[in-house]
């Protein structure tokens, strides 16, 4: 019995992995403690929970991209749109990461092999 082709991960997807999990996990956890317990008046309640929701769907989408890279950088990117207008340092990471996974996503289709051997 022969293992599946296993290669050793290069510099970019160990890059884009721990960047990734490391600014999911402070999107989320900034996002959720702040839909739990607002520190806001309640006249600018319904802004600050639009923007909570807004910041735990891009902690969410960066976990789909540590997974599926290709789709899930081509999605970042999408929503780097409104995260970018709602806050500009979030955005700068949500792109850098999108770009990151779909090179990511490009090497590693391009690094697969093509016809792994039958009698194997």
């Amino acid at each position: 019995m022969r293992l599946p082709y296993l290669r050793r991960p290069d510099l970019l997807t160990v890059l884009t992995i721990v960047l990734g999990a490391v600014v999911a996990a402070l999107l989320l956890l900034l996002g959720i403690a702040n839909l739990v317990h607002p520190d806001v008046p309640p006249a600018y309640l319904a802004q600050n929970t639009g923007i909570c929701v807004l910041i735990c769907l891009a902690g969410i989408l960066i976990v789909y991209a540590l997974f599926r890279p290709r789709s899930g950088g081509v999605l970042l990117c999408i929503v780097v749109v409104p995260v970018g207008y709602k806050i500009p340092a979030a955005g700068g990471l949500v792109l850098t990461l999108g770009v990151l996974s779909v090179l990511r996503g490009r090497r590693a289709r391009r690094a697969a092999p093509a016809d792994p051997d039958p009698a194997a």
